[in-house]
């Protein structure tokens, strides 16, 4: 178990508020997420640790060299009888006499090239680097996260390290990524810090190629889409940007950004409300194969929603044509489960509707 493991768990049974009082008590900052609080406290415990320990080093050593003060001499005296000669002892009080002998200084702890280029909320390495008015490097997201949750719960912005009020104005720093990454390409910064960076360049660099791909192919189109809905690999999550890119990828002729294109305007989600537009979308998407806008029909159908009549039989076909014989899948697995389901209670009601009815023609 490493050391930051062993004193980090103390702090794993924390509730939020508490993790910020214990951060509060240091002086550090008491903004941001649980595991970012976690991790500034366990740092912050190592390198304490760290400090009395060489401290306490440094004052041994001390003590040590003020005692070696008393050395042997030995006179050889050719006068003298019993060969051999005297032996005697010399105080020298540190004054007259060095000894050769004594252990070279303890060496400090190098510093990393990358110490001062940690983003004091993350503890990574910055792959979005911006300068703050504190004069600090931080990761873009963790800043902008901490001046907004800041200015929610306090009205102002203070800095992470100063804790001293601050604007909210950030500048780029490429330069500062720049150096990143040429010390990363010449080992000068190694482990855990360069995986994680190298990992988000990676995914930097798929994005921008997937970006490059969309300009002429409809799925890449409707791809970035999604990644913006979900807000993975690299794409931060934003519902308009996801929308603009479904009406891109519907406007290429992308059946599965037609549906989803409906289903935003069905729900609101990164536009405005518009529920009859949203189903003549859904309807185009599931007459050309779209299993998730199948689904989206079905449903209206068979519970009369979106402004549709109810119709058990038309939302029974759609429901069961989007488990069985879509040509676009892109309907996800919890939505299946749920049509299955849907399907199951409408065949109970069946069912049930049809013992009725024997009862009623024997009556």
């Amino acid at each position: 178990m490493s050391s930051n493991q062993r004193y980090g768990e103390e702090f794993q049974q924390l509730s939020y508020q508490d993790l910020r009082s214990e951060c509060r008590k240091r002086n550090l900052c008491a903004i941001g997420t649980s595991d970012a609080m976690r991790r500034r406290l366990t740092e912050f415990v190592a390198q304490q640790k760290r400090i009395r320990q060489w401290s306490t080093t440094i004052s041994i050593q001390d003590e040590s060299n003020e005692n070696e003060n008393v050395i042997v001499l030995r006179d050889d005296d050719d006068d003298g009888g019993g060969g051999g000669g005297n032996e005697n002892k010399k105080q020298l009080g540190g004054e007259e006499e060095e000894d050769m002998d004594d252990e070279p200084p303890r060496k400090r702890p190098k510093k990393s090239p990358a110490d001062d280029l940690l983003c004091p909320i993350t503890l990574g390495l910055p792959f979005e680097p911006v300068i703050a008015e504190d004069g600090r490097v931080y990761e873009q997201d963790a800043i902008e996260m901490h001046c907004k949750v800041a200015r929610e719960s306090h009205g102002v912005v203070k800095s992470p390290i100063t804790n001293q009020v601050i604007g909210s104005r950030l500048l780029p720093a490429p330069q500062i990524k720049n150096l990143i990454e040429t010390l990363i390409e010449n080992e000068m910064i190694q482990g855990e810090l360069v995986a994680e960076w190298k990992k988000r360049a990676q995914l930097e660099k798929e994005k921008q190629g997937l970006l490059l791909e969309a300009q002429t192919d409809s799925e890449a189109m409707y791809k970035i889409g999604c990644l913006y809905a979900r807000g993975e690999n690299g794409f931060k999550k934003d519902a308009k940007e996801a929308h603009t890119w479904f009406q891109k990828g519907h406007a290429a002729g992308n059946v599965k950004a037609t549906a989803s294109l409906g289903e935003n305007l069905l729900s609101g989600n990164g536009a405005p409300r518009h529920t009859a537009q949203g189903m003549i979308y859904i309807s185009l998407a599931a007459c050309r194969g779209s299993d998730l806008a199948a689904y989206h029909l079905g449903m209206a159908l068979a519970h009369g929603l979106h402004g549709l009549s109810m119709d058990e039989g038309e939302g029974v076909r759609w429901l069961r044509k989007c488990l069985l014989v879509c040509s676009h899948s892109h309907l996800d697995q919890g939505l299946r489960d749920f049509a299955e389901a849907v399907l199951e209670e409408l065949k109970d009601d069946d069912d049930d509707g049809s013992d009725d009815d024997e009862d009623d023609e024997e009556e």
